[in-house]
């Protein structure tokens, strides 16, 4: 039994096989077999069925029984902001002046060999327009000999101690800037240096591989940070040691001037080309929040926008009148015959809609959770096959990446997930906390457990020596 298109001298790159396969193809649910070319799967099927594609160059890997499984795609956010937590701190959007102030401090005390004190996350409006000098002196007690930064959730009011300001007004003169933009601030002080964030990127990767991740999105995340992660994914890929799929996405929580959201996720997806497949922007996340003011013409706009240009669009929205204003948006976009893309709206659990008054086109339209944390996928999961189901066909169609993700066909990514055991046995707790026997991407193993720890048992025998 095989599914899968020979072609006369098209031997493949890699063949796994001995394998109990789950493909999640609905047509062909398990296989012993897959054949891998280019990083595509060539084809799925039995043992003997492979001989066809086999050739001298072909690299064979006898799984021995192991349970293969579609790439898991991590969907739980925030994953940049897991890899840089070390050298920043996120506070709460609730949080008033004074507890932002006093965290700060703590922090600090905390970690006093930081170069950049850098804070965000919170409510601008705590600030008013003229308390510059107020805050910078309550922030120089903290701290006069390292910059201090203190950024609010949207990105768009700051506050920083006296030698930021020196530091600032100096650095500007010197580049000959005129115009001091925000953006200039970050990229001056943020606290994200390259080899700081390739090993946090690195470590961060490591342990997300263990739990069995071949693909990650990368969503709710300030753009600053979206940058200096995929500044330090092109250095790991430099080095040849890239080791997962990465799929970015635009986070905008405020209406910006027509056609700037576009060019963003096209400047943004250039970036990218080098790294192939393997890094993508893929789609605009709208955060709706009762920070910024939202008009529907505005929100409209972006999103098609965003649509016109090939990406897809996910909006968040965090009460029951921000869900009708994306659901009016989604079904005018529909209205206006802009049929392919995928639209989302992420809503709170507690948030009640009538999903069939509200779509018009529901049928082209999927729903998903309002920002998901980190296990939150299990918890709302009911058995290990919903789980597997969320973290491989959802997680592809909530991506608009269906087509080449979430099962294991012929023409799809030759990503795969590999454990010694089947996870479809597993009670609902132990999947919770998975560890993967071996991750394979674009066809190629970059991640297996048994290698990884006689690596670590011979780096503890070599410093042991010591």
């Amino acid at each position: 039994m095989a599914f899968g298109l020979f072609k006369k001298n098209n031997f493949a790159d890699a063949i796994y096989y001995n394998a109990h396969i789950i493909t999640q193809d609905s047509e062909y649910p398990e296989a012993e077999a897959v054949a891998c070319k280019n990083g595509i799967i060539q084809a799925v099927g039995d043992n003997e069925y492979m001989d066809e594609f086999k050739g001298p160059d072909t690299e064979m890997v006898d799984l021995e029984g192991k349970y293969m499984y579609p790439g898991f795609i991590n969907t739980k956010i925030p994953f940049v902001f897991q890899a840089f937590e070390k050298l920043c701190l996120h506070v709460d959007i609730e949080d008033d002046l004074e507890s932002v102030l006093k965290q700060t401090a703590e922090y600090i005390e905390e970690n006093p060999d930081l170069d950049t004190y850098f804070v965000f996350g919170f409510n601008g409006n705590i600030f008013v327009d003229d308390d510059q000098e107020e805050i910078a002196a309550r922030l120089d007690e903290m701290s006069q000999e390292v910059p201090i930064i203190l950024l609010d959730e949207i990105g768009t009011v700051f506050r920083m101690n006296s030698v930021a300001v020196v530091i600032l007004a100096e650095t500007a003169e010197e580049e000959c800037v005129e115009i001091i933009t925000l953006p200039y601030v970050i990229n001056l002080f943020l606290p994200f240096g390259y080899e700081e964030s390739q090993e946090l990127a690195k470590e961060i990767m490591s342990d997300s591989l263990d739990m069995g991740f071949a693909s990650v999105i990368c969503q709710g995340t300030p753009s600053y940070m979206n940058d200096a992660f995929l500044n330090a994914l092109l250095q790991i890929h430099s080095e040849e040691d890239l080791k997962q799929r990465y799929i970015f996405s635009q986070m905008q929580q405020y209406v910006i001037t027509k056609g700037s959201v576009g060019y963003m996720l096209v400047d943004r997806q250039t970036s990218c080309v080098e790294l192939g497949d393997q890094v993508s922007y893929q789609f605009l996340n709208v955060r709706l929040n009762s920070l910024t003011e939202w008009n529907r013409d505005g929100l409209l706009e972006m999103c098609k926008d965003a649509i016109e240009r090939g990406f897809n669009v996910v909006i968040d929205a965090p009460d029951k009148d921000f869900c009708h204003l994306a659901f009016d948006v989604f079904n005018q976009i529909r209205e206006d015959g802009l049929l392919k893309p995928v639209l989302a709206v992420g809503i709170p659990e507690d948030v009640e809609v009538d999903f069939e008054d509200e779509f018009m086109h529901s049928d082209k339209i999927l729903t998903t959770s309002y920002l998901e944390q980190e296990n939150d996928i299990f918890v709302r999961a009911h058995s290990t096959k919903e789980a597997l189901d969320k973290l491989t066909l959802d997680a592809a169609e909530f991506l608009g990446m269906s087509d080449v993700l979430g099962s294991i066909e012929p023409d799809k990514y030759a990503d795969f997930t590999v454990f010694n055991e089947n996870i479809l046995d597993f009670s609902l707790e132990k999947f919770t906390h998975p560890h993967a026997e071996m991750v394979i991407v674009a066809g190629i193993k970059t991640y297996d457990a048994e290698e990884e720890s006689q690596n670590e048992m011979f780096d503890m025998m070599s410093q042991s020596q010591f």
